[in-house]
Protein backbone atom coordinates (compact mmCIF):
# COMPACT_ATOMS: atom_id res chain seq x y z
CA UNK A 1 0.00 0.00 0.00
CA UNK A 2 1.31 3.57 -0.84
CA UNK A 3 0.73 6.35 0.85
CA UNK A 4 1.44 9.77 0.12
CA UNK A 5 3.72 12.01 2.50
CA UNK A 6 1.33 14.62 2.15
CA UNK A 7 -1.64 12.49 3.12
CA UNK A 8 0.32 11.43 6.20
CA UNK A 9 1.93 14.49 6.91
CA UNK A 10 -2.02 16.02 6.58
CA UNK A 11 -3.13 13.48 9.48
CA UNK A 12 -0.71 13.89 11.70
CA UNK A 13 -1.65 18.13 11.75
CA UNK A 14 -5.06 16.93 12.52
CA UNK A 15 -3.89 14.55 15.57
CA UNK A 16 -1.12 17.31 16.49
CA UNK A 17 -3.72 20.33 15.87
CA UNK A 18 -6.40 18.75 17.61
CA UNK A 19 -9.01 19.52 15.30
CA UNK A 20 -12.48 18.73 15.60
CA UNK A 21 -13.58 14.98 16.67
CA UNK A 22 -15.93 14.59 13.36
CA UNK A 23 -18.85 14.08 16.04
CA UNK A 24 -22.31 14.39 14.22
CA UNK A 25 -23.54 17.09 16.73
CA UNK A 26 -22.07 20.03 14.96
CA UNK A 27 -24.67 22.06 15.57
CA UNK A 28 -23.68 25.94 15.32
CA UNK A 29 -20.42 25.14 13.64
CA UNK A 30 -18.85 27.89 11.99
CA UNK A 31 -16.05 29.11 9.21
CA UNK A 32 -14.27 31.25 11.96
CA UNK A 33 -14.10 27.40 14.00
CA UNK A 34 -12.84 25.17 11.47
CA UNK A 35 -10.96 26.93 8.70
CA UNK A 36 -7.87 26.64 10.45
CA UNK A 37 -8.43 22.95 10.76
CA UNK A 38 -9.16 22.46 7.13
CA UNK A 39 -6.50 24.77 5.97
CA UNK A 40 -4.10 22.68 7.42
CA UNK A 41 -5.61 20.00 4.75
CA UNK A 42 -5.45 22.42 1.74
CA UNK A 43 -6.26 26.00 0.92
CA UNK A 44 -9.61 26.99 1.34
CA UNK A 45 -11.49 28.87 -1.57
CA UNK A 46 -14.44 31.16 -0.51
CA UNK A 47 -17.76 30.36 -2.27
CA UNK A 48 -20.65 32.11 -3.47
CA UNK A 49 -23.17 32.01 -5.79
CA UNK A 50 -25.17 28.38 -6.68
CA UNK A 51 -25.81 26.52 -4.15
CA UNK A 52 -23.63 28.69 -1.46
CA UNK A 53 -26.37 31.32 -1.68
CA UNK A 54 -28.46 29.29 0.54
CA UNK A 55 -25.16 29.04 2.83
CA UNK A 56 -24.08 31.44 5.59
CA UNK A 57 -20.77 30.53 4.62
CA UNK A 58 -19.37 28.46 2.12
CA UNK A 59 -15.36 27.26 1.22
CA UNK A 60 -14.22 24.88 -1.28
CA UNK A 61 -10.78 22.80 -0.70
CA UNK A 62 -9.15 20.36 -3.47
CA UNK A 63 -7.80 17.70 -2.00
CA UNK A 64 -6.02 14.73 -3.28
CA UNK A 65 -9.04 12.15 -3.82
CA UNK A 66 -11.49 14.93 -4.76
CA UNK A 67 -12.77 18.31 -4.16
CA UNK A 68 -14.63 19.38 -1.35
CA UNK A 69 -17.49 22.29 -0.60
CA UNK A 70 -18.25 23.26 3.35
CA UNK A 71 -21.19 24.57 3.10
CA UNK A 72 -22.81 26.26 6.63
CA UNK A 73 -26.53 26.68 7.50
CA UNK A 74 -28.10 28.33 10.31
CA UNK A 75 -29.21 25.28 11.81
CA UNK A 76 -29.35 21.37 10.88
CA UNK A 77 -32.95 21.93 9.51
CA UNK A 78 -30.71 24.28 6.95
CA UNK A 79 -27.94 22.11 6.13
CA UNK A 80 -30.68 19.63 5.41
CA UNK A 81 -32.36 21.73 3.00
CA UNK A 82 -28.78 22.67 0.96
CA UNK A 83 -28.07 18.95 1.34
CA UNK A 84 -31.01 18.19 -1.25
CA UNK A 85 -30.41 21.11 -3.05
CA UNK A 86 -26.20 20.06 -3.65
CA UNK A 87 -27.26 16.39 -4.22
CA UNK A 88 -29.74 17.53 -6.92
CA UNK A 89 -26.83 18.90 -8.81
CA UNK A 90 -23.37 17.15 -7.53
CA UNK A 91 -22.39 14.00 -6.12
CA UNK A 92 -21.58 12.72 -2.74
CA UNK A 93 -22.79 14.73 0.21
CA UNK A 94 -22.28 14.31 3.93
CA UNK A 95 -24.16 16.65 6.60
CA UNK A 96 -22.66 17.33 10.05
CA UNK A 97 -25.12 18.99 11.90
CA UNK A 98 -25.35 22.83 10.50
CA UNK A 99 -22.27 21.29 8.11
CA UNK A 100 -22.81 19.76 4.44
CA UNK A 101 -19.82 18.52 3.00
CA UNK A 102 -20.36 18.33 -0.89
CA UNK A 103 -17.76 16.18 -2.43
CA UNK A 104 -17.27 16.29 -6.66
CA UNK A 105 -16.29 12.58 -6.48
CA UNK A 106 -16.98 10.43 -4.37
CA UNK A 107 -13.60 11.00 -1.97
CA UNK A 108 -11.00 7.85 -0.60
CA UNK A 109 -12.00 7.49 3.39
CA UNK A 110 -8.82 9.45 4.35
CA UNK A 111 -9.42 12.34 2.86
CA UNK A 112 -13.22 12.38 4.23
CA UNK A 113 -12.07 11.67 7.51
CA UNK A 114 -9.68 14.22 8.05
CA UNK A 115 -12.20 16.87 6.56
CA UNK A 116 -15.03 15.26 8.49
CA UNK A 117 -12.50 15.70 11.40
CA UNK A 118 -11.85 19.28 11.70
CA UNK A 119 -16.27 20.12 12.36
CA UNK A 120 -15.95 19.66 15.80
Amino acid sequence: MHVRRETVAALALLIAGGCGGGRNDAEGSTLAAVEPCLARLAKTTPVHGGVAEGASEAVRLRLPSSVVTVLFAADADAASALADDYGVARGDRTQLGNVVLAWEAVPESRDERAVEACIP
